[in-house]
């Protein structure tokens, strides 16, 4: 890397000649559109703000995709176990829940079929650290789509995106 100055700022050209200032300022122009195309998308539902449910027991998930997706204006409800998932579900309608396969006091299946039972309409986003081929398949299928984490805040957001501008099952 040889370092350049142009005017007043000063950054680290990459040998190939793009500097690290113009990939950040591409990057942040990449995320900039995703997050106007989803908001397009969105914005012919009707009403207020999707309402999302995150049901994570690793607090750092919970804050990470509630801050991704709080900054695209979703209404964001976190919990961490199954018991407190069915308890909102009772108490609010969702339009989608992000669903954590691996949960202390439920497993996700089950979880899962308890959800949909209580609200048939609301889609959601199954996702897992261990996402193998055939479970993934299998829960696709049940659940609305499938997120592997770590996820990038691009994957969350179209994946988000694309089941709440999905028609009703």
């Amino acid at each position: 890397m040889v370092p350049t100055k142009h005017k007043w700022r000063s950054w680290n050209r990459a040998p190939s000649g793009v500097s690290a200032f113009t990939l950040a300022l591409q990057m942040h122009y990449l995320d900039q559109m995703t997050r106007l195309e989803n908001e397009s998308r969105l914005s012919a539902l009707p009403g207020l703000a999707p309402r999302i449910l995150i049901i994570d027991d690793e607090p750092v998930v919970q804050h990470l995709f509630g801050m991704i997706l709080s900054k695209d204006h979703y209404s964001i409800t976190k919990v961490t176990t199954g018991r407190s998932a069915l308890r909102a579900v009772s108490e609010t309608q969702f339009d989608l829940i992000i669903l954590d396969m691996s949960l202390p006091d439920y497993d996700g299946p089950t979880l899962m079929g308890l959800l949909q039972a209580k609200c048939p309409f609301t889609k959601i986003l199954a996702t897992s650290g261990y996402m193998s081929g055939v479970f993934e398949q299998y829960i696709a299928r049940v659940a609305g789509a499938t997120l592997a984490k770590p996820a990038t805040p691009r994957a969350l957001r179209d994946a988000v995106c694309r089941l709440l501008t999905l028609p009703d099952r």
